[in-house]
């Protein structure tokens, strides 16, 4: 296995974290620094700094029971520690609750919920729902199962092929060239809503790769996730983000 896959799972770093400290030096192997990646098998030492900011996990917590935990992540958070001398992540939040792993992840800059299940448990049922503020006026209803190509792409592409997840997005409200959105589906490949969006002509409010107008943020929330039957709702925070087209 390679130094920066096995820093990733001795350490809070992410891979890209991992890569970078044995580029600054700051990785040992068999007590000798490393300045490389390579596979290897020898005693690893990180020796920076990793911030781990102190917090309350129930204020981020939405809903716990014995099989599920939904957490509610803000814009501008990472899913893992991206450098070491990064704030809060989605990872530190769920050390909080062992025995649990994510099956979700959102974007940096999008906000809302994440579900985690108590790990072994079969999931039966899962369903999403996102809000998203999108330039013009959108169609009333779009229904769609567009594949993504997203292979060594930071910007993926859309074939329309029929052979995607689909997903149903929905007009819910249009004021002053923007339209708030819904968009529900069961699975979404990565960066999928932002392409559709995109790709339909109307792309998201803040989406610098796909096109969006200036915004301060990235205008997705994903504002419900209900898995194997229960449902956990971003209340307030889904509410502030609907406000966005106001």
């Amino acid at each position: 296995m390679r130094i920066s896959a096995r820093l990733a799972k001795l350490y809070p770093l992410s891979r890209r974290a991992a890569k970078e400290a044995i580029a600054c030096g700051l990785v040992t192997l068999d007590g000798k620094t490393v300045l490389k990646d390579a596979d290897s098998d020898g005693v690893l030492e990180y020796n920076g700094e990793i911030l781990k900011p102190s917090f309350l996990p129930e204020d981020y917590l939405i809903l716990k029971n014995n099989d599920l935990v939904f957490i509610y992540k803000p814009p501008f958070m990472h899913s893992d520690r991206q450098r070491p001398s990064d704030g809060l992540t989605v990872s530190d939040i769920m050390e909080k609750f062992p025995g649990y792993e994510s099956i979700s992840r959102l974007d940096f800059e999008t906000d809302g919920i994440i579900g985690a299940v108590r790990k072994g448990l079969k999931i039966n049922g899962l369903k999403k729902r996102y809000l998203a503020v999108v330039s013009g006026s959108f169609p009333e209803t779009v229904a769609a199962a567009w594949s993504v190509d997203a292979d060594n792409r930071r910007r993926v592409r859309i074939v329309e092929d029929g052979g995607g997840n689909p997903v149903l997005m929905k007009k819910l409200k249009e004021k002053n060239g923007l339209s708030l959105i819904e968009a529900t589906l069961e699975k979404a490949a990565r960066h999928q809503i932002r392409a559709f969006c995109a790709h339909s002509g109307h792309p998201i409010l803040g989406d610098k790769i796909y096109g969006g107008m200036e915004f301060h943020r990235l205008c997705l929330h994903c504002e419900r996730v209900t898995i194997n039957g229960i449902t956990a709702d971003s209340g307030d925070f889904g509410r502030k983000f609907a406000a966005i087209i106001d």
